[in-house]
Order: structure tokens, then sequence, then C-alpha cells
């Protein structure tokens, strides 16, 4: 396997604590609002030494119940050269493992920086997936847009522009 996206963590190591920690309760959880492209949005924190993983969705959703989503990760651990790439790879083929019939698209493809679009194509649930993955002064940063409609250009753009800010968001 890869060395991971994180050093130390193989990327399913770190998809699995992102899905699975945040739904859970815990002494280190925390529940807050933020305001994004003004909308306020339920967010759910959970900290760990390895991960910093938030979950929102629109104050007028519910987590379980959402049409959209974000997802966001920071990583205070040191990200090695190659690690964002086998993220990348690694997560490119475990959305065509839940979606053959997706569509994956690269828009920016760089060592520090990668931003690529998933659309659930002909798959039930339909998800269309904005994704930011960031090395800012050697930490990572993963922001992940989901939504259960149909993006434009516009749309896209817009949640791209808010994923390379995710890291500044409090904390």
């Amino acid at each position: 396997m890869a060395s991971g996206f994180f050093k130390g963590f193989s990327p399913l190591l770190v998809f699995t604590f992102m899905v699975g920690c945040a739904s859970t309760q815990s002494e280190n959880r925390q529940d807050d609002t933020i305001d994004l492209d003004n909308r306020t949005w339920n967010r759910r924190t959970t900290r760990e030494p390895e991960i910093v993983f938030s979950k929102m969705v629109p104050s007028n959703e519910a987590f379980h119940s959402w049409e959209e989503r974000i997802e966001v990760a920071r990583i205070p651990s040191a990200i090695s050269d190659d690690t964002i790439e086998s993220f990348k790879e690694r997560r490119k083929y475990e959305l065509y493992q839940d979606c053959r019939t997706g569509t994956w698209k690269a828009i920016e493809d760089s060592p520090n920086l990668v931003i690529y679009e998933f659309e659930h194509t002909r798959c039930n649930p339909y998800e269309h997936r904005i994704v930011v993955m960031q090395r800012k002064e050697s930490r990572g940063v993963l922001f992940i847009y989901r939504s259960r409609k149909h993006l434009d250009e516009a749309k896209v753009r817009h949640w791209i522009n808010i994923g390379k800010k995710a890291e500044s968001w409090n904390r």
C-alpha cells in the first residue's frame, strides 16, 4: 500500500476515522455553528491527537439526513511529498468502488494542492462531491463538499473557493 496521506497513517485508516469518529459522542466532541456562503451551518467537531475532523450541515438539515454536507479534516502531522498523490489515487479507487458509473474530474493537481469532483452518476443516492486536498506548511487539510443535487460550474467554483479557505476556519 502507498504511504498514505499522512506520514504514518494509511488513507483507509484516516478515512475510516473521519467517517466513524464524527458521529459518536465523545468528550473530545464540540458542537457549534459556523457561517458559510451566507448561511448558518451546524458543525460537529471531534479532536484527537492525529486529526481534527468537522462535519457540517445547513442549520435546517440533520446530520443523519442531509442534502448538503461539508467535511473538513485538519492533520497536525507533517505530510511527506508523495502523500497527496497516493491519497488521491486511493480515494478515486474507493469512489469508483461505490459507484462504477461515477464521473471523476481532476480540476487542479500539484504536489501541494489537489482539487477534483466526483459525480455518482446513475448511482443511488445521487451525490456530487467537490474535494480540496491541501498541504499547508507541511500539514494537511482535506475539504469535502457533498451535495445530493447536480452542481453547475459556478457552484463548483464557489465550493472550491470556500474549500481553499478551510484551514483558516475557527477550530
